[in-house]
């Protein structure tokens, strides 16, 4: 991790909100929720954050390091409908070691849709596939 990354770094990450990113479109095959109202699904608005996270952090990432969630706090404030623009600002308010919180705040076009605090670790590619290569053939084998 480069020394740059501290209280203060910020990203926006604007988008649109696209048929896929809605509740319908979630689990269309269960009925309950392919006849919920068609607005941002509130699994899409935690993606949505911590992409921006992602990218946020992305300049202040070594070769060979990348960052994995490990929390977040998120209260969904209102709907926000189909084909609407988005944008998510992200601030870094805390880094400890390979640790980062990140303050975050979604607006629509029209109002506040979200704020979360966000913690995100900061790991060696080459370990985190290692360890989940691991799992995974502990898993087949437990299976066979």
């Amino acid at each position: 991790m480069k020394s740059t990354l501290a209280p203060g770094v910020s990203y926006r990450l604007q988008t649109q909100v696209n048929s896929h990113h809605l509740v319908p479109a979630l689990f269309p095959d269960s009925p309950p929720i392919a006849t919920m109202p068609r607005v941002l699904a509130t699994a899409w608005l935690v993606a949505l954050m911590e992409h921006a996270c992602i990218l946020a952090l992305e300049p202040h990432l070594d070769v060979g390091e990348a960052s994995v969630g490990t929390s977040i706090d998120l209260k969904h404030l209102a709907p926000t409908p189909e084909a609407i623009r988005i944008a998510i600002e992200v601030g870094c308010i805390e880094v400890h070691k390979r640790r980062s919180v990140w303050s975050i705040v979604a607006r629509d076009e029209v109002e506040e849709i979200g704020r979360a605090t966000h913690e995100r670790i900061i790991v060696e590619s080459h370990r985190f596939a290692g360890s989940l290569a691991a799992k995974e053939k502990l898993l087949a084998q437990a299976r066979t």
